[in-house]
């Protein structure tokens, strides 16, 4: 966009699967992700996933809800047996519902999209002051872990960028 900067990246995040190991003994084995149902908020990157992987072969397991907070209440009420959705939702959802019975698996979009991404702050191209500021408090919410705090008070695990946010690239 010609008009935005994106800059300090301060969090990983990554696709993943939630799942009931009553019902799922591998979450990342695609044949038996054919026979179970998943649920995944429409239009969103594990919709798009479900859609065409391996020649669409997981179309039919698909259960399209409007969000994944629904899709992570389908699986605590038995309705799907699996959620693929970002981890952090996942890990979050999980934790806001007190579900340790269920699992979590890193999934890997293999042939379509990248399963892992920085996410980072947009501001409006021109604002350097803003972004110079905004970037200098990430790098000491990081130094003083608060990142990690924050993360952790909503049982998600931090996982730092690939990208070294301590430096501002200018626009």
């Amino acid at each position: 966009n010609d008009r935005a900067i994106i800059f300090a990246p301060y969090f990983r995040e990554q696709m993943a699967i939630a799942f009931d190991p009553e019902r799922v003994s591998d979450a990342t084995d695609v044949t038996q992700l054919a026979e179970i149902r998943i649920g995944v908020e429409v239009d969103s990157v594990g919709d798009y996933y479900l859609s065409g992987a391996h020649g669409g072969l997981l179309s039919e397991s698909a259960r399209r809800m409007l969000t994944a907070d629904d899709a992570m209440d389908a699986l605590i009420g038995g309705e799907v047996d699996a959620v693929l959705a970002p981890r952090a939702q996942l890990e979050g959802g999980l934790t806001a519902r007190k579900a340790d019975a269920f699992r979590l698996s890193m999934f890997q979009l293999r042939g379509m999209l990248r399963s892992f991404w920085d996410v980072g702050i947009a501001a409006k191209l021109g604002n350097d002051k803003l972004v110079t500021e905004v970037a200098s408090a990430l790098v000491t919410l990081k130094q003083d872990g608060v990142l990690e705090a924050i993360s952790a008070a909503y049982g998600v695990s931090y996982v730092a960028p690939a990208a070294d946010f301590s430096a501002v690239a200018g626009p």
